[in-house]
């Protein structure tokens, strides 16, 4: 079977998705995804940016030539494209060819903050549930200068959380005016496992429920912070981190990271190709970052990641992996 997939989407969503762009594996797989996300693309035959195919022009204007040869050249078209373009999805229909289309997005959280709403000072309460001790290497003192750490939203029984990277150095202390969180929404379905959900009738094929994406590097003695992400509302201050590095200095080098899109940071490394930036921090003792795209890029490299969620719901986005640990903040 020739099949190709056609996911569209920034980093984070098209990573939480490629456990199931994996599960569409057959004789022939070929992926269409954003122009950034190419490099990421590892398990298929092969892989083409969405523009430079010409898919866009579908329905708008006159496509590529060849365009319609190439798409009927496929036995099964699997699209997360076109989710928000009806008149995309009745021409693909209308020209008979062979397309399942999905949603792009899980549905939002009913109980999701509106856009705008100013963030609430950070929560403070230990580390680790009553039953358990705090995870090995993570400083027993932590809570004081990060919003509460827990487990990464994973899949019950299936994925232990091993022990961080050490850190000997206490880091420095929240405000005292700090109060304790409310209780939780209710866990929604996580984003992966709603893509897989979706294809789950169109493969036979086995595989992980984690993101990854395989790098080849040793683990060197850094961490990265990136202090960024794809909106403002998501991002803890910008000078909160700079407490957090102060304190992580004192034990080992802190390098900071950026996108190509987000605002000027002196001494921040800012690597364009996506499976570079991937092997760097593949390469870093630990990350910490907000609800970002480069957040879990870092977590599907298998790097421990300390991932910082403040109007988003880690129930839905939080980074999949045995080294992830969630800490909320405004809640």
């Amino acid at each position: 079977m020739r099949r190709l997939a056609i996911r569209p989407g920034a980093i984070g969503d098209f990573i939480v998705s490629l456990p199931a762009l994996e599960r569409l594996r057959s004789d022939y797989l070929e992926v269409w995804v954003a122009s950034p996300n190419v490099p990421l693309v590892r398990f298929a035959d092969r892989v083409r940016s969405i523009a430079s195919t010409g898919l866009d022009l579908l329905g708008v204007a006159d496509p590529p030539a060849g365009l319609l040869d190439e798409l009927r050249g496929f036995d099964s078209i699997v699209s997360w494209y076109g989710a928000n373009r009806p008149e995309f999805r009745d021409l693909m229909l209308d020209l008979k060819l062979p397309c399942v289309f999905f949603p792009a997005l899980p549905p939002a959280p009913a109980s999701a903050p509106p856009p705008g709403s100013p963030p609430a000072p950070p929560a403070v309460v230990p580390t680790a549930p009553p039953s358990a001790a705090s995870p090995p290497g993570l400083p027993s003192n932590l809570s004081p200068a990060l919003p509460p750490v827990q487990p990464s939203i994973l899949p019950p029984t299936r994925l232990p959380v091993p022990p961080w990277v050490p850190l000997r150095t206490p880091l420095p202390a929240a405000p005292s005016s700090a109060t304790p969180p409310a209780a939780p929404p209710a866990a929604a379905v996580h984003a992966t496992d709603f893509y897989l959900d979706q294809v789950r009738g169109l493969s036979s094929v086995d595989g992980s429920d984690v993101p990854r994406i395989p790098c080849q590097a040793a683990r060197a003695n850094f961490a990265v912070i990136h202090p960024f992400s794809g909106s403002a509302r998501k991002n803890w201050p910008l000078e909160k981190f700079r407490q957090v590095a102060r304190g992580l200095e004192r034990s080992l080098p802190v390098r900071w990271c950026a996108g190509p899109e987000d605002p000027p940071l002196a001494g921040a490394l800012r690597i364009d190709d996506l499976y570079e930036l991937a092997c760097w921090l593949a390469s870093a003792r630990l990350y910490i970052g907000n609800d970002s795209g480069i957040t879990h890029l870092a977590a599907a490299v298998g790097t421990p990641v300390l991932a910082l969620f403040g109007p988003t719901d880690p129930g839905v986005w939080a980074p999949r992996g045995p080294n992830v640990r969630v800490a909320r903040w405004g809640v």
